[in-house]
C-alpha cells in the first residue's frame, strides 16, 4: 500500500522546519537628547520611526535618531548619559505619520534597534515601533 500524501507531508515539514528564521528589525525608544553621535541619512516628508529605522538597517546601524519632524540619523552607539533632556521636549510629530514624535527643534527621538526574537540587553525604554 502507498501513502503518497505521507511523503509529501514528511517533504514540506522537512522544509518548513529547516527554513532559516529570520528575526523582524523593530525599534526600541531611548529617549530625548540634544546631541547625538550619528551621522546624517536624509530628510523626507514622509518620515516615520519606520521609515527611519529601515534606512538605518539597511545602512547595518544600530541606532537611529529623528529631528525637527523629517530628519533621519544613524549611528553605531547610544548619545551620552549628560545629553538626554526632558521627553516632552521631542514633539515634534513625524512629517508622514504625526501619530509618532521625530524630534524637536534641534532635539532627537533616539531608538535603538532591536530583534524580535531576543532583543538587545541594556536597551532602555520600552516603546517598539
Amino acid at each position: 500500500m502507498h501513502f503518497p500524501w505521507l511523503a509529501y507531508l514528511a517533504t514540506t515539514a522537512l522544509a518548513f522546519l529547516g527554513a532559516p528564521s529570520t528575526a523582524q528589525e523593530t525599534s526600541a525608544y531611548v529617549g530625548c537628547y540634544n546631541y547625538v553621535p550619528m551621522h546624517f541619512q536624509r530628510s523626507d516628508i514622509y518620515q516615520s520611526v519606520g521609515y527611519c529605522r529601515n534606512t538605518c538597517f539597511q545602512l547595518e546601524h544600530i541606532t537611529m535618531g529623528l529631528v525637527n519632524g523629517t530628519d533621519c540619523y544613524c549611528g553605531d552607539s547610544l548619545p551620552p548619559n549628560d545629553a538626554l533632556v526632558d521627553g516632552a521636549s521631542c514633539n515634534n510629530p513625524c512629517a508622514g505619520y504625526p501619530f509618532q514624535m521625530c524630534g524637536g527643534q534641534n532635539l532627537w527621538s533616539v531608538y535603538q534597534m532591536t530583534s524580535e526574537s531576543g532583543g538587545n540587553a541594556g536597551q532602555q525604554g520600552n516603546d517598539e515601533f
